[in-house]
């Protein structure tokens, strides 16, 4: 009886998680996550649909490093993900960039 306690309690706990970033993610209005060792999926909310970007990254000794194309490459983004810098500004959030 305590095992099936202990795994509901785990579970509950893991799903509130997945509640919280759902919501959170609805009131900001963007997210972003880590698909592979070398690409960022980043989304904003437009007009009630999710949009996505696919942005490079690396792994630099042992750190996840994203890797922003130049502000000529950025272009090649659609029009709602031209705001480049808060772009970047939200995923070195996560991710910093190495020195």
């Amino acid at each position: 009886m305590i095992y099936i306690l202990i795994i509901v309690t785990f579970i509950l706990i893991v799903q509130s998680q997945n509640i919280i970033r759902y919501f959170r993610n609805e009131k900001r209005g963007w997210k972003f996550y880590k698909k592979n060792h070398k690409k960022i999926i980043y989304s904003e909310k437009i007009k009630g649909t999710w949009k996505h970007i696919e942005i490079d990254a690396e792994i630099d000794y042992g750190t996840f490093v994203p890797c922003f194309k130049n502000e000529e490459n950025w272009t090649d983004y659609p029009d709602w993900a031209q705001n480049r810098n808060v772009i970047m500004d939200r995923i070195k959030e996560k991710f910093p960039l190495k020195d």
